[in-house]
């Protein structure tokens, strides 16, 4: 049996927006298990996500993509896109039910399609940065972007946070 064909959309109307809020949240619940995490501990981690944050996001530049069944977010990635020839993945998340069946790498694939266009639109720009952060301890989740050709750039520590942070970024050349 086929895997079924996906469309990735681009997500801009309210309704559409708490579907993926509501991806995030189910889709990062294992995380915060996994690590203890609290909305005491990490207020900002996915699983605590709620709409007026999320929306502030959106309305602060961040543009979102989703893969949708119906009404429903099986997958969502929001990009922002930064000075110097850069896009930063946030938010990353597949439902629980649809992780290991390949929504991420499609995802991630579909951002270094959409930012290799965006790029290339310009002839003096030779090379772009994919670049993310993630919990330093995930090794499965570092395992995953590593082998998308990510690479671990630093890990730090935030006072505020109970994990470090690791930062991973991709740079494409044109």
């Amino acid at each position: 049996m086929s895997k079924p064909d996906y469309d990735i959309i681009q997500v801009k109307d309210d309704e559409s927006l708490k579907a993926c809020v509501q991806c995030i949240n189910k889709g990062f619940i294992s995380v915060a298990r996994k690590f203890n995490l609290t909305i005491k501990s990490a207020p900002n981690n996915g699983v605590f996500l709620n709409f007026g944050k999320y929306k502030s996001e959106v309305c602060k530049g961040m543009d979102v993509y989703a893969i949708f069944e119906g009404e429903t977010v099986l997958a969502t990635v929001g990009l922002k896109w930064l000075p110097q020839n850069t896009v930063e993945v946030l938010r990353l998340a597949v439902l629980p039910n649809f992780k290991g069946q390949g929504l991420g790498k499609m995802l991630m694939g579909f951002v270094e399609d959409i930012t290799y266009k965006k790029m290339t639109r310009d002839p003096h720009i030779e090379s772009f940065t994919i670049q993310l952060g993630c919990i330093a301890e995930d090794e499965v989740l570092i395992g995953f972007y590593e082998n998308l050709g990510y690479s671990v750039q630093a890990v730090k520590t935030f006072k505020k946070l109970p994990h470090d942070v690791c930062f991973m970024r991709k740079t494409v050349n044109l």
